[in-house]
């Protein structure tokens, strides 16, 4: 969840959150590309640094499909997608990071769970002071 090096407030203790908007929620079509956006809203707008890292694991743990990005602020990290150098902004209480993809498995016989993290940083040069806000989603495949 990235506290454990920015690690000043409790997690999800900021008064806001971390969403996603674009990936499945039902279903996904294997091998199809699903661009999405992340977005960290923060409880006050006095914070200038804004981070993320999202996965996708199947009920096992193990990586499902993969990641990459158009956006030049994020990058595939090992199996997961995370920011490149954390972006900077004046004072603000929201940041969105546009031009994500995943890129769903060959095969539409499991379901998947995106585990999610947002960094709302204070630009103070260092890791306290960040607030870290998490969340998930799940695709459930129908039964049959």
């Amino acid at each position: 969840y990235c506290n454990s090096c920015h690690g000043s407030f409790a997690l999800n203790s900021g008064g806001g959150g971390v969403s996603i908007s674009g990936l499945p929620t039902s279903n996904y079509v294997p091998n199809q590309q699903y661009t999405f956006s992340l977005t960290i809203n923060h409880g006050t707008a006095d914070r200038r640094r804004w981070g993320f890292s999202i996965a996708a694991v199947n009920g096992s743990g193990n990586s499902v499909g993969s990641f990459s990005s158009t956006n030049a602020n994020a990058a595939p990290n090992s199996t997961e997608l995370s920011h490149n150098n954390a972006v900077s902004t004046g004072d603000a209480n929201t940041y969105t990071y546009n031009n994500l993809r995943w890129t769903a498995p060959a095969t539409a016989n499991q379901a998947v769970t995106f585990y999610y993290v947002g960094n709302a940083g204070n630009a103070a040069g260092g890791s306290s002071g960040d607030y870290i806000y998490s969340g998930t989603s799940a695709i459930a495949l129908p039964i049959t």
